[in-house]
């Protein structure tokens, strides 16, 4: 009796130990496997989608009213010129900060103009009697203009056509208008005239200054513009446009019939040609 219960408990034992010995088995069959992921470091492109712009251009009509000018030497500089810094949102959208030159004109006019003076007529027999009040000396009117800008633009990109990207954008900021001069600043002179009959004395005003200005003014800008891009590299792609801008109240000097004034208000056509530059 004693050694079958001995062989059952060995039995047992032997069982026992088989159950335990399958359990993580089994347990390890149902589970799947653990994948411990590594850390992906995504490298950041500094600059990505920023670029450079910069053009030349020719200004067509303004920015300087010379209808408005009359003089015997009357020069307009019609180049215009910018810099930009703009960032690409999408296919279709770009942004960028402006900043240009508009251009410059002067004129310059010499003419006469009536001074106050004295005169006296000293015949050879008989009292003195007065000769003419006023006299025409010779003068000079002169200015200069030069006008800066400022744009914060925005452009849509309309999509690529065999190699062609237009464009319709606008903008709005700052124009400045610089300008100096002078006007009916006549350099008046003594004359004298003699006859047979006596001598007339004239005396111009020698103290006959005319107007100076001296003056730079900020003024609304706005803008509208259209064009196309046409990639020749792959960070450089050229830029043909067309863009107009107005100001309500840019100021420009003038040489008016009566003098130097100022004068308000500038349109421009401008037609320009530059590259934008990627910076990758």
């Amino acid at each position: 009796m004693a050694t079958r219960n001995k062989a059952f408990t060995t039995n047992s034992a032997v069982i026992a130990l088989a159950i335990f010995a399958a359990i993580p088995v089994a347990y390890g069959a149902d589970m799947d496997p653990i994948y411990v992921e590594e850390p992906v470091t995504t490298p950041v492109e500094f600059g990505s989608g920023w670029y450079l712009r910069g053009d030349l251009g020719y200004s067509s009509h303004g920015p300087f009213d010379t209808s408005g000018t009359s003089g015997d030497n009357l020069d307009v500089y019609p180049v215009n010129a910018s810099v930009a810094v703009g960032y690409t949102f999408s296919d279709h959208l770009r942004g960028e900060v402006e900043f240009g030159y508009l251009g410059s004109s002067s004129f310059d006019d010499t003419g006469s103009s009536i001074c106050d003076g004295t005169s006296t007529f000293t015949p050879i027999v008989g009292p003195v009697v007065s000769g003419p009040a006023t006299i025409a000396c010779e003068g000079r009117d002169h200015g200069d203009n030069e006008m800066w800008n400022g744009l914060v633009n925005g452009y849509v990109d309309l999509g690529n056509y065999g190699g062609f990207t237009p464009y319709i954008g606008g903008g709005i900021g700052l124009v400045l208008s610089s300008y100096n001069g002078a006007g009916d600043d006549r350099e008046c002179e003594d004359s004298t005239t003699s006859d047979a009959t006596g001598t007339t004395v004239f005396t111009c005003d020698s103290d006959q200054e005319g107007e100076t200005i001296d003056d730079s003014r900020l003024g609304f800008l706005w803008s509208v513009a259209a064009g196309f891009g046409y990639q020749i590299t792959e960070n450089t792609t050229v830029d043909v446009g067309y863009r107009y801008l107005s100001s309500p109240n840019a100021t420009q000097l003038v040489n008016l019939p009566d003098g130097i004034g100022e004068e308000e208000g500038m349109s421009v056509h401008q037609i320009r040609v530059g590259l934008r530059y990627a910076i990758w």
